[in-house]
């Protein structure tokens, strides 16, 4: 049965390829690396949760025709965007994540 150019790695019903120790240490690596982001992703969130929190604290003694009071929804909205953009990247790495558990329980190497 010829291999299909479009899905990478051996046709199904072949052995699993062996990893060599240093691809194994490369994969242990990079997924330490993901949860490192993935907590900073976490972090930073709270982050900007406090400063939305005070931000608005603020909001609520400004008139509505202040300039201070324009200036905190501009921040307001922009740590929204920001906060998505962070919501964005740690689901990037929790899918990276993802993959990388199911390509280690597929060749039953330990993440330990």
């Amino acid at each position: 049965m010829a291999s299909n150019p479009l899905r990478p790695g051996p046709p199904r019903g072949s052995p699993p390829t062996e990893w060599t120790e240093a691809e194994k240490a490369e994969m242990v690596e990079y997924y330490k690396f993901c949860i490192e982001q993935r907590d900073n992703c976490i972090m930073r969130l709270e982050e900007l949760y406090q400063e939305q929190k005070e931000m608005e604290k603020q909001a609520e003694d400004k008139d509505e025709s202040d300039g201070e009071y324009q200036e905190i929804q501009i921040q307001l909205r922009e740590n929204a965007r920001v906060a998505a953009d962070q919501v964005d990247l740690m689901g990037g790495y929790l899918d990276i994540l993802h993959i990388i558990e199911k390509e280690v329980e597929g060749s039953g190497l330990s993440l330990n």
